[in-house]
């Protein structure tokens, strides 16, 4: 019994400390992770924002601080920006209790400012690069355990190249994938640390519309060579002069038209509000979480992209002699999608000024080059600089775009030249135009590296015939004509594109070649060119002494046929064959009208297709 009670002090400590140690244990640790809903983000996109995540931790003691290293992995590159003066530093956020601590003031560890005061108030830490080009890591964070609280842990302004996973192929669609580990002195475990935190989608389609966006360019497109089209928009002072009037009345035209694929595939550089905005509210703005807190040396860098979507096309092989101008904001779109017309180079980098432009009116015209309208309407217009290789660019940027709503931008596309066929302009050919999102960074680090703008895309861009510039031309075939004594034949060449149906009027030159031989045996002559014969002008000459425009001499002594290349769209022939002064015989007849060179595909049959 003496032993016994020797005991009784001994347990009752042993009872105490028991105690002490089960109150220090408290319950188990634990993060549960949620992205909430991932956003739609374009498969064009090297740095498309992912979605947050958000990790609700409880357990532990109450009050115990002890240090973590967050990091996360992506299913793809890490593209968020890196902070200007750092190596290292980026524009990824973790932040701690939703900024609760601190009234919604973001505090780094280095803001001594009210109401931060330094390190003990820190809430948020910027994220640096990890071993590899898919990990940010986040290392010592303070974390104090909530015991039976809550502390919630957000990650945000995450960019990833969503271009090198790709848009599926499968109604199943593709996603960027994050995965959240946490490492410290104790152990943290993270429940569904592998989150879905975007799908991706292509963003962008592009084509060539009419004028007024109705419909497909179909005929819009095609110009003949000695027509010419909107000629006094272009030319000596005097007719630049007149581009400051509201009078231009530009006669022909394509729209260029941006589609969204999905409602977010515009955006906005920011939106009104967003800045200062609270974590995890969503803009749909190219912008993160953006905050004056977080600026660094006054300059606002985190969460903020350089722009807004820029939309870009490029012009190649336009002929020469060609000038275009385009529309400076969103003529025929669907919606009310705002855009402006910017100075950028000719992948859409640099320059954010916008160009006003003149304006321009766009008049009601049956005619198949021209755009039928009800009434007329205008829209302002400027001139792109077009290179000694026929190539231009110009470049959009959304300034506004409805969430909700799958918007378009149509741009005008005014086309003017003035036909000189003699010098042979405009130039014979076909423009073709690449219509794609900017602005476009190539190159091997393009989508890994963590500085440029933001956004940015990959060269996804889609190409399209703008225009064709064609030969205007008329084949006609003189199938037997004579000088062999004593006969003689008189022709006549009529240009008949001055008509009474609002053809355009057309001035070219005929090539004459001649095919057979002369008297004796000999060789037939050399093809004639002669001088432009004008709209409503005729060409009339003798094989026995030539005649009017240029065509001095004819070809004495040759037997044969001939087959006239006219240098306008419209034209008709005639022959007449007789003896010296008509005084025995006489016979006329109107030449076959041949398909033009454009017409030809090497194939006999399609080379003999003719027409009266």
């Amino acid at each position: 019994m003496a032993d016994f009670r020797k005991w009784i002090p001994v347990l009752a400590l042993l009872a105490l400390l028991a105690g002490t140690a089960s109150a220090q244990v408290g319950p188990a640790l634990t993060c549960t992770s949620n992205a909430g809903v991932p956003p739609i983000v374009r498969a064009e996109g090297l740095t498309e924002l992912v979605g947050d995540v958000v990790l609700n931790c409880s357990g532990g003691v109450a009050g115990q601080t002890f240090l973590v290293n967050w990091q996360i992995f992506l299913n793809t590159n890490m593209t968020s920006r890196l902070i200007k003066g750092s190596s290292s530093q980026t524009e990824a956020l973790l932040m701690v209790d939703e900024l609760t601590s601190t009234g919604g003031v973001p505090c780094l560890a280095a803001d001594a400012g009210a109401p931060c005061a330094g390190t003990a108030n820190a809430n948020v830490f910027r994220g640096s690069k990890g071993a590899g080009d898919n990990t940010l890591v986040w290392l010592g964070v303070p974390f104090v355990a909530p015991g039976s609280g809550t502390r919630v842990i957000r990650i945000t302004n995450v960019r990833a190249n969503a271009n090198q996973i790709g848009a599926s192929s499968t109604l199943v669609p593709s996603q960027i994938v994050m995965y959240i580990s946490a490492s410290a002195s104790q152990s943290v475990p993270i429940n569904n640390p592998q989150q879905t935190v975007a799908f991706i989608q292509q963003g962008l389609l592009f084509d060539v519309r009419n004028c007024n966006n109705s419909d497909s360019v179909g005929s819009n497109n095609s110009f003949n060579q000695c027509a010419s089209i909107n000629s006094t928009q272009f030319g000596t002072s005097s007719e630049n002069a007149d581009l400051s009037s509201s009078g231009r009345k530009p006669g022909s035209e394509m729209t260029l038209r941006f589609r969204e694929n999905f409602a977010t595939a515009f955006k906005p550089q920011i939106y009104a509000g967003q800045l200062s905005s609270a974590p995890g509210a969503v803009y749909n703005s190219e912008s993160g979480f953006v905050h004056p807190r977080l600026a660094e040396g006054g300059t606002q860098e985190t969460g903020l992209a350089t722009s807004g979507t820029r939309l870009i096309a490029r012009f190649a092989n336009i002929p020469a002699g060609v000038k275009i101008e385009v529309g400076t904001t969103n003529k025929w779109g669907t919606g009310s999608l705002p855009v402006a017309l910017i100075s950028a180079d000719v992948n859409g980098l640099s320059g954010i000024t916008p160009i006003l432009g003149l304006p321009a009116t766009i008049q009601a015209s049956s005619s198949a080059n021209k755009c039928s309208l009800a009434d007329t309407t205008t829209f302002a217009a400027a001139e792109i600089p077009i290179s000694a290789t026929g190539t231009a660019s110009a470049v959009w940027e959304v300034l506004d775009a409805n969430a909700n709503a799958n918007e378009t931008a149509a741009i005008p596309v005014i086309v003017s030249f003035t036909a000189n066929t003699a010098n042979n302009l405009p130039g014979i050919g076909t423009a073709t135009v690449i219509g794609g999102y900017a602005p476009v960074v190539t190159g091997t680090d393009a989508g890994k590296a963590q500085s440029g703008p933001v956004p940015r895309f990959v060269d996804a861009s889609i190409s399209r015939t703008l225009f064709t510039i064609a030969t205007c031309a008329t084949n006609l075939l003189f199938p037997f004509i004579t000088n062999a004594a004593p006969f003689d034949t008189g022709i006549a060449i009529a240009n008949t594109s001055q008509d009474p149906f609002g053809t355009a009027n057309q001035t070219g030159t005929c090539k004459l070649n001649f095919y057979g031989s002369t008297s004796g045996g000999g060789a037939a002559p050399a093809a004639i060119t002669s001088q432009a014969v004008p709209a409503g002008g005729t060409l009339l000459f003798s094989l026995s002494s030539g005649g009017t425009h240029g065509v001095g001499t004819g070809a004495a002594g040759f037997t044969g046929y001939m087959i006239a290349q006219c240098n306008f769209q419209f034209g008709h022939g005639f022959a007449f064959i007789s003896d010296l002064g008509a005084q025995k015989l006489a016979q006329g007849y109107l030449a076959l009208v041949m398909g033009t060179t454009s017409d030809r595909s090497g194939n006999v049959a399609a080379n003999e297709q003719l027409n009266n």
